[in-house]
């Protein structure tokens, strides 16, 4: 028992077993010195170089600091208590109980941590954390760096201020949330990731029903998407080079930002009020759905589905082999590309302007309208009962059927 005023040494081939320290008193562990299973009611423990401490119990007011060159070994800090990692020195298999924390300062570093319910885990700059576990608990990278982290069901990793985080895995429940100055790279993400203001999120991937939310200000690139992996950008959202397949989805909402996605089988991309998208490519199996006032630029369908429904606007959308373009009442498709093998279909309502049709096929249904449709060589426009085509130019191999006859009595004509 080291009482208050008390201090214990231990130094060069010394070791204490199962200390009590209690408020006021010291144990002091350096130069090869050794403390086990010491517990720390309200008293310090401070560990130096060439010193090390395993299975130390941190209480209500203890407090136990790693410095230069010192260790700490499997060690549980309960409510009330604290453990300081400093410059130089190093802690494995903390367990953080609830109420219990853990700072890690520049230059410290932990390993195979486990954060516990109401545990924290502070990272400051220059501090390092690797292999962690938060379940149920939260980590705070307050500028140092986190590697390999496993955030469980209900545990909470916040990353800001310069803070780092490294392939970390958010299961099911769990949350990462990137704020100012933070950033998260090669996140696989079941559970939530959050991209506030100022946080970045790179080369995430989302599967399994996970979310990743980008929110004002926020920048995530190089997502991917799958097996119903969900993300969401909103106004002010940036989101750049993101892979949506096999079931993922991108929802983009009114005043976000989005450029470059690519969509695979089964993937979908969704535009909300007043969302823009330049340069979403659509392989076979997927789908790009515009509506709500949504405007989709210069969107590559090779093989896949774009639907423009009432108030979307597509302009300027190349239609390759395999590709559908389908405009629906009220939306409207502009300046598009119609190649070999594409299809457009302008249904009831539609309107297609300005199109070219370099060897694909526009199908006019009834009360859809084309105006200023060029049918170049292989080019072929169908019109059928009801539908309008205004102001058509037919070049040379170009063709244009108008009769309802097509629709009833024969298949499509072959461009």
């Amino acid at each position: 028992q080291i009482s208050s005023g008390g201090i214990e040494n231990i130094s060069v081939g010394g070791s204490a077993i199962s200390a009590t320290v209690s408020s006021g008193g010291s144990q002091v562990v350096y130069n090869l010195g050794i403390a086990s299973g010491a517990t720390l009611s309200g008293g310090y423990q401070n560990i130096s170089s060439g010193g090390s401490a395993a299975f130390t119990v941190i209480d209500q007011g203890g407090t136990q600091t790693v410095l230069r060159g010192g260790r700490a070994n499997s060690d549980s800090i309960n409510s009330g208590g604290i453990q300081n990692i400093s410059s130089g020195g190093s802690a494995t298999l903390t367990l953080v109980n609830s109420g219990g924390i853990e700072n890690v300062s520049s230059g410290g570093n932990v390993i195979n941590a486990t954060i516990f319910s109401g545990g924290i885990q502070n990272i400051y700059s220059g501090g390092s954390a690797l292999n962690n576990t938060l379940s149920a608990g939260t980590a705070n990278i307050l500028g140092g760096f986190a590697n390999l982290t496993t955030i469980s069901a209900n545990g909470v990793e916040n990353i800001s201020s310069g803070g780092r985080s490294l392939e970390a895995i958010v299961d099911e429940g769990g949350m990462q949330n990137i704020s100012l100055g933070g950033t998260a790279t090669s996140a696989t993400i079941v559970g939530a990731q959050n991209i506030y203001s100022g946080g970045i999120g790179l080369s995430s991937l989302v599967i399994s029903s996970g979310a990743q939310n980008v929110f004002t200000g926020g920048y995530v690139s190089g997502a991917t998407l799958s097996a119903n992996g969900l993300q969401t950008i909103s106004s002010g959202g940036t989101a750049l080079a993101t892979t949506v397949s096999a079931g993922g989805s991108q929802t983009i909402n009114g005043g976000a930002v989005v450029s470059v996605v690519a969509l695979y089988s089964a993937g979908s991309q969704n535009l909300q009020s007043g969302a823009s998208v330049t340069l979403t490519t659509v392989y076979s199996g997927a789908n790009q759905v515009v509506s709500n006032a949504g405007i989709a630029i210069s969107s590559i369908l090779s093989g896949g589905i774009q639907t423009v429904s009432s108030g979307g606007t597509a302009t300027n959308a190349l239609v390759l082999t395999g590709g559908s373009q389908n405009i629906f009442f009220g939306a409207s498709a502009l300046s598009a590309n119609i190649q070999s093998g594409g299809v457009q279909n302008v249904s009831s309502g539609g309107l297609a302007s300005g199109i070219t049709i370099s060897g694909g096929r526009q199908n006019i249904l009834s009360t859809g309208v084309a105006s200023g449709t060029t049918l170049l060589v292989g080019g072929s426009q169908v019109i059928s009962v009801g539908g309008s085509a205004v102001n058509a130019v037919i070049s040379s191999g170009g063709a244009q059927f108008i009769s309802s006859v097509w629709q009833k009595r024969r298949p499509w004509p072959t461009p």
